[in-house]
């Protein structure tokens, strides 16, 4: 995979991450402004397409282990490992998004969409561990992103189940607030890798410099 096929593969994660997530709030904020236990009319129809835009979306980020592996990782044995980890649990939330827009998963969370986004989640994490040394300063900040949002999304979880032990629902609600959050942030860090992949621009010399080349050539 070259630098510009990777490069536009990030581009397109991102871009379908953002109107996924885009999908998402809408269909959660009209469903606040229904009042009810059912979604219908406008929350009804968001919610079907937030749940078909998460499909391309996860596909793409499944794309995106093998952008990670080949241009952020140190490339080691065992970060093949974690690359067909990272395939693994995105094409397995891709296939949770089909099973559930053909009605075979039912309309709640399941205990393998759970798994597949904590699977990915762990490998945002090891991604981030390994990558947060790399020679190149921009590379080790996304490796670093990815860290931070895997870091995040496990700590929310963590205060989740800590709400609920203790019956707090406000440490619940800021648990589920901070995981979401970190979650949306996804498309970001895969714009922030099409950038790190994007071809530095050519700054042409100076006046001075080129009269000074010019000098030393003759």
């Amino acid at each position: 995979m070259t630098p510009t096929r990777a490069r536009n593969w990030a581009y397109a994660a991102a871009a379908a991450g953002v109107i996924a997530n885009a999908l998402f709030i809408a269909f959660y904020a009209s469903f606040a402004l229904q009042h009810g236990t059912e979604p219908r009319g406008a929350a009804a129809f968001l919610g079907s397409a937030a749940d078909y835009a998460g499909i391309p979306q996860n596909a793409l980020l499944a794309e995106i282990t093998v952008v990670v592996f080949r241009f952020l990782s140190p490339q080691q044995r065992s970060d093949q490992v974690l690359r067909i980890a990272g395939a693994t649990a995105f094409a397995t939330a891709t296939a949770c998004g089909v099973l559930t827009v053909t009605g075979q998963l039912g309309g709640g969370v399941s205990a393998l969409t759970v798994g597949a986004v904590l699977a990915a989640t762990v490998w945002l994490l090891a991604i981030g561990i390994r990558g947060a040394r790399l020679p190149s300063p921009r590379r080790a900040r996304v490796a670093r992103a990815a860290r931070l949002i895997a870091a995040t999304v496990l700590c929310s979880a963590v205060l989740v189940l800590t709400g609920f032990a203790i019956g707090a629902a406000a440490v619940v609600w800021a648990g589920l607030i901070a995981g979401c959050l970190a979650w949306l942030s996804i498309p970001l860090w895969a714009l922030a890798i099409a950038r790190v992949l994007a071809p530095s621009r050519a700054v042409p010399p100076s006046p001075e410099t080129a009269a000074a080349a010019h000098r030393r050539d003759t």
